[in-house]
């Protein structure tokens, strides 16, 4: 059956307020400093986040995942689909867990060489992906987050890869856990140049995987 939402204004939410009342969402970027950078609650990299509520619907920006609003805040960094948060903005009575999640320290910066390797994994994972198709991973992963998506609406920065390589950390060795069908979407600085591809490891099914891992 399909719900329904009624619309609500996000300017007149108080974002920092809110969000601070959500459980086990972190709380350590909020200052009065606009300015100052933070690690990134959702992929980790350090001293390339702020939340900035610039436009008053809880605006936040990153030098790697881009940029966003409260809303898609909430539904990366605690995993939610859309209607989840939605509902915990409405205050409904819904119950929801939210699992936050935990990085560790970052590495030093990339070297030239380990640069230039990364670039040719990327361009190498574009090339290899493809635009959506109905009932694939990535279109059924969407329609698990938004019912009714239509294909056409959706940028086509955003691409499946069919047989990712998916790792994990083992340890302290990287290990190969097989081919994955992968959701790839581009990612680009306020200045509108790529920077990385941000990938969501999916089942057949549509589901996300709960691990992530990076080239």
């Amino acid at each position: 059956m399909q719900q329904h939402y009624q619309p609500f204004d996000p300017l007149k939410i108080d974002w920092e307020e809110t969000l601070k009342k959500i459980d086990s969402f972190p709380t350590y970027f909020f200052t009065k400093d606009k300015n100052k950078h933070f690690m990134c609650p959702i992929c980790g990299k350090e001293k390339a986040f702020r939340f900035t509520n610039y436009r008053g619907k809880g605006n936040w920006i990153c030098k790697h995942c881009g940029a966003g609003n409260g809303m898609q805040l909430i539904h990366e960094v605690l995993d939610l689909s859309y209607a989840d948060v939605f509902a915990l903005l409405k205050g409904n009575d819904i119950v929801i867990t939210p699992v936050k999640k935990v990085f560790t320290a970052q590495e030093d910066e990339l070297t030239a060489d380990e640069i230039r390797r990364n670039t040719i994994n990327l361009k190498k994972a574009w090339m290899q992906s493809q635009w959506m198709k109905r009932n694939d991973a990535a279109w059924r992963y969407l329609q698990n987050r938004v019912p009714f998506t239509d294909l056409d609406q959706i940028d086509k920065s955003v691409r499946l890869h069919t047989k990712m390589e998916f790792w994990e950390s083992v340890n302290d060795k990287r290990v190969m856990r097989g081919l994955l069908p992968t959701m790839l979407t581009v990612v680009k600085d306020s200045a509108g140049n790529v920077i990385t591809l941000h990938r969501t490891y999916l089942t057949n099914k549509g589901t996300k995987l709960l691990a992530r891992t990076q080239y």
